[in-house]
């Protein structure tokens, strides 16, 4: 159950219809994954396109190199949009360089707990 958990991740899969934008939007962080191919790089823009609520997901790009990401940065944050850059990390679930990144993506609930706590 959710409530035994701290965080709970879905995995939306593609998101293809506007069914499956609306399920994937209703999350509390809905974070997309992007690789950087230039066919995916298309994908994403068909996608914010068309998404109105595209200012709410949190972009996640990888592997992706630094003057590449910058550009897709400086796009996304004329729609408002948060982008972050993730490094290739063999061992996902320990400490890494993406460790702040994940810190940062999640950060709202991480505040939402200390109120929590607070009471």
């Amino acid at each position: 159950a959710k409530q035994n958990h701290k965080f709970v991740v879905v995995d939306c899969g593609c998101i293809n219809t506007a069914e499956q934008q609306a399920d994937f939007t209703a999350h509390n962080i809905p974070i997309l994954l992007c690789p950087s191919s230039p066919w995916e790089i298309d994908a994403l823009t068909n996608y914010l396109d068309g998404n109105v609520l595209s200012s709410a997901v949190l972009y996640a790009f990888y592997p992706i190199s630094e003057k590449p990401f910058k550009e897709y940065r400086r796009n996304l944050q004329q729609g408002n949009c948060r982008s972050y850059r993730l490094f290739f990390e063999p061992e996902i679930f320990s400490y890494s360089a993406n460790s702040k990144t994940f810190n940062d993506m999640l950060k709202p609930i991480f505040e939402q707990q200390k109120k929590i706590k607070k009471g």
